[in-house]
This record gives C-alpha cells, sequence and structure tokens, in this order.
C-alpha cells in the first residue's frame, strides 16, 4: 500500500493528504492476494502497482510484486477500496477530478471481472515469453 501512494505521488502528482485534509479516504474492502514465491527478509523487491478498476464510489488496485530485475513474480495483490466521507464513515461517491484521473491512469489491458486466477495465468505466459 506505501508502493502504491508513493507511486502516486511520485508519478501522478496526486496526493492523498490533500484528499483527507477534505474530508475524503479509501478504506479496503476486500484483498485477493497469491504468493508465488517467498521474499526474503531484507531482500530489494520491485513494486508494480496500477488502477484496474474504478467506480463511482470503489478503485481496485493491482500490486506486483517481482524479485529486484523483474525476472520472477513473488506476489499479486488485487485490492478494492471504498471513498468514504471521513467525518460520516459513509460511502461517497468520488469527485470529479477524481475519476477524470482515474480514467487516465486505468489500465484497460487488465479485467478484473475475469478473476485473479486467470490473470496468474496471463501473467506466468509473459514472463515465459
Amino acid at each position: 500500500m506505501n508502493a502504491r501512494e508513493n507511486h502516486l505521488l511520485d508519478f501522478y502528482e496526486l496526493n492523498l493528504d490533500d484528499y483527507y485534509k477534505k474530508g475524503i479516504a479509501w478504506v479496503v474492502t476486500g484483498h485477493e492476494i497469491a504468493y508465488l514465491r517467498p521474499a526474503r527478509f531484507n531482500e530489494m523487491v520491485y513494486i508494480q502497482t496500477s488502477l484496474i478498476a474504478a467506480t463511482n464510489n470503489l478503485l481496485q488496485v493491482e500490486g506486483i510484486m517481482f524479485d529486484e530485475f523483474k525476472k520472477s513474480i513473488k506476489a499479486v495483490l488485487w485490492t478494492k477500496f471504498a471513498c468514504i466521507d471521513l467525518k460520516t464513515g459513509k460511502k461517497q461517491n468520488h469527485d470529479t477530478e477524481l475519476m477524470e484521473f482515474a480514467e487516465r491512469v486505468l489500465n484497460s489491458q487488465i479485467d478484473p471481472s475475469t478473476g485473479l486466477s486467470k490473470r496468474l495465468k496471463s501473467l506466468a505466459q509473459k514472463m515465459n515469453d
């Protein structure tokens, strides 16, 4: 999760603190994770993240942990986040600015409706090519 927040700031200049100050946050509503290879203590890894789905009040992000050289995949994580109003704790819709950003960065090559298992097969095939 920290890697994704860093990616948003470093590559898109999107600071989540700006949303928190407006009273908007995202809470995790679910994780799907596949552990494929161990990550050892103090091992350098490469984390790649993508926005794979966005609706009025939900975001879904994929995170892939590779070895340092991107030669093997260690884990794949799909996380769903609901947008909430920090004062009420209730779901709320994303603002127009966030939805426009989501449309720009959405990784449309990944279809989360096919499921994580199919995605893992696709990734394995790409790694073997």
